[in-house]
């Protein structure tokens, strides 16, 4: 019965390894697994296994799938350590012809078996496939042109060409990339990246054994792939670092002279324009400042804190997650003054990254910027004020609103911390603060508040005065939007095949190729999808938005409660213009405002206005759109917190009774 049970398992899961489904092929796996821990398993079984899974590894000319299942298989086996010393042997002959397989899958199946070698065979494995390894990569750096040109024809078409759009200078900034540049950072290398992944395995398989192999040939190699055009190739490349990097007991020699190389290539990978390298790159560093002894890791700080830092902010989620996680462990609460620390080279890459090609970098150095005037000691800082307010005024510019929103909040930390430093800049940043304050972009007249509200910290009268002749001017100006039928010039008919319709859609922009974000923003101007060119100027009530916004940024600043004060009956007259639809958005703005003024001004005060705002706050409360009905639940659950229940329930009764029973509802439910 056993031997029975034993072929039925057996003839499963041979079936499966084959099957043309990556599932089918686990499933085989797990079956596999699951015979080989059964305790009726029998040498002469042990035996049949490895035939069968080496048939399936030499077996050339049959389909890939035949190879790759049993790839998994092999390193089951060898993970399981019932693996004899023959098949072993017979597997490290063969994965070399496996290396320059066709298929991908089965080229990195084959890079964890020999990794799985290493760790069970032993050093000697490594030794015996390093000349294959090593020359591999070094054959695959140079590509085949014919191959590449072929892949080109096929990507764009019959005719085989690349179109290249004109380069776009701005300043110092880089030009756009041609097609073909793109395609070769973006496409796949042949067998490259695949064989540095095999050589990465065998460095983690022999763990501290593998130091002898740490030469400067081999380092020079994957210092040269660093450096490679592909950014695939370059992401494989900082993973092989980090697993040689974390070789214990490595030689005072090899230290001396390789490390400093090694810090300079990881500060490269730290600032690459692809965030799949950036994240393999800050990987790799951690483990090289980690695995350092603390007397060895503060010559390199100077190369690598900058980036570091940096990447705190940087957009990818990931990247800046692990970052600001690294920066925790390496710099051990003394972040701060390590950066003054160094702060001339944080600075200079501050800068240099405020000209990076992608927009994402130039958003977090500009964020970065900011910080450093809230965070690092003012006379540290003082020498550099200059240089960091010109770089903010040239992203001030940008083509991105991220940047241009992260450059209007810097500069008004900037003013804030340096008034007197940034003087001469002054009328030319609240012309650009003011420009922010009627942008299309929510986010960004937000940004605009908050900075003109630093402005008028710092400045005081010379400012105030200003700001608040802008206010007045704007507030009203929602009275002028022209009324509409739909949003945003959205058709309101139903859209085909989940594509939404502008009312006025211009014939040249239909049955044109689309582009994702990613791939299109390499290829235009350095906006990519939120280029200025295309930027919306602001409609009136955008105005009027960007001023409420600012009216509640100021009333907590001290001497300006009386003139936010006198402002209030003009907000909620702008409020009663309802004839527009995007009046909702404004409404929505204001209830989340008015608890902010109640506090900032006061129960005396605010309770004289209170009465002005009542019906706008029923109106949202009745609201069909779901966020304003949000914003009126929060803003009367926040009034009676702050105004106490009873007297915000007298108030509504005397103004209009009808409104009580919504009031009980929605106090009771909140």
């Amino acid at each position: 019965m056993a031997t029975s049970s034993s072929e039925e398992s057996r003839q499963e899961w041979t079936v499966l390894l084959s099957s043309k489904r990556r599932l089918d092929r686990e499933k085989g796996l797990t079956a596999l697994k699951t015979l080989l821990a059964s305790s009726n398993l029998q040498p002469e079984d042990k035996e049949k296994i490895e035939a069968h899974v080496l048939t399936l590894i030499t077996s050339l000319v049959g389909p890939w799938e035949d190879r790759h299942g049993g790839l998994m298989a092999t390193g089951l086996i060898l993970e399981s350590g019932v693996a004899t010393s023959s098949f072993s042997r017979q597997v490290t002959s063969s994965v070399p012809l496996l290396l320059e397989e066709t298929e991908s899958r089965v080229r990195i199946a084959t890079g964890e078996v020999i990794g799985k070698l290493c760790e069970v065979c032993g050093v000697s494995v490594y030794r015996e496939l390093e000349g294959i390894l090593v020359t591999g990569v070094r054959v695959n750096l140079d590509r085949d042109r014919e191959v590449v040109n072929e892949q080109q024809t096929e990507m764009v078409g019959g005719d085989g060409r690349l179109s290249s759009p004109p380069a776009f200078t701005e300043g110092s900034r880089p030009s756009s990339p041609s097609a073909a540049q793109i395609f070769h950072d973006t496409a796949g290398w042949k067998a490259l990246e695949t064989y540095m992944l095999a050589l990465k395995h065998a460095v983690r398989g022999c763990g501290p054994s593998f130091q002898p192999f740490i030469t400067s040939e081999l380092l020079e190699l994957i210092f040269t792939t660093l450096e490679h055009t592909n950014r695939f190739v370059r992401e494989t490349a900082f993973k092989l670092i980090a697993a040689i990097v974390k070789v214990p007991d490595l030689s005072p020699s090899t230290t001396a002279t390789h490390w400093p190389m090694v810090a300079q290539a990881l500060a490269s990978g730290l600032a690459d324009n692809w965030s799949q390298v950036r994240m393999s790159a800050s990987v790799a560093t951690r483990e090289f400042l980690v695995h350092l002894p603390p007397e060895e890791r503060q010559p390199h700080l100077p190369t690598l804190l900058p980036a570091m830092c940096l990447n705190r902010y940087y957009v990818a989620e990931g990247v800046r997650i692990y970052s600001q996680e690294t920066w925790r462990v390496v710099t051990q609460t003394r972040g701060v003054q390590l950066v003054e620390q160094h702060i001339d080279k944080v600075v200079d890459f501050y800068i240099s990254q405020s000209q990076a090609a992608n927009h994402a970098v130039r958003e977090a150095a500009c964020i970065c910027t900011a910080e450093l005037g809230t965070k690092v000691n003012k006379d540290c800082l003082r020498p550099y004020v200059g240089r960091l307010v010109s770089v903010l005024l040239e992203c001030f510019h940008d083509d991105s609103w991220p940047v241009r929103d992260a450059a209007c909040l810097a500069c008004g930390n900037f003013l804030g911390c340096f008034p007197d430093e940034c003087r001469s800049w002054l009328d030319e940043l609240f012309l650009l603060f003011l420009t922010n304050l009627e942008d299309s972009i929510p986010s960004v007249r937000q940004g605009a508040a908050a900075a003109l509200t630093s402005v008028t910290k710092a400045y005081g009268s010379e400012v105030e005065e200003r700001v608040f002749v802008v206010i007045k001017e704007r507030l009203p100006l929602a009275a002028q939007q022209p009324a509409s039928q739909s949003s945003s010039g959205i058709d309101p008919r139903p859209a085909v095949f989940g594509v939404v319709h502008r009312i006025h859609d211009d014939p040249t922009h239909t049955d044109q190729q689309m582009y994702s974000c990613g791939s299109l923003a390499p290829k235009m101007r350095r906006g990519g999808c939120m280029d200025s060119h295309y930027h919306k100027p602001g409609e009136p009530w955008e105005k009027s938005e960007g001023a409420l916004l600012l009216l509640g940024e100021l009333s907590g600043v001290s001497g300006c409660g009386d003139r936010v004060s006198s402002l209030l009956p003009l907000c909620a007259e702008t409020l009663r213009h309802r004839h527009y639809p995007q009046h909702l958005n404004l409404l929505e703005t204001l209830l989340k405002l008015l608890p902010v003024f109640a506090k900032s001004l006061g129960k005396r005060v605010f309770k004289r206005h209170l009465e002005l705002f009542l019906d706008s706050i029923f109106y949202g409360l009745s609201s069909d759109n779901a966020l304003v009905q949000s914003a009126g639940v929060d803003c009367l659950t926040s009034l009676c917190q702050l105004l106490g229940r009873m007297i915000l329930r007298g108030r509504i009764e005397q103004h209009n009774p009808t409104y009580l029973d919504k009031f009980d509802r929605t106090v009771t439910v909140a």
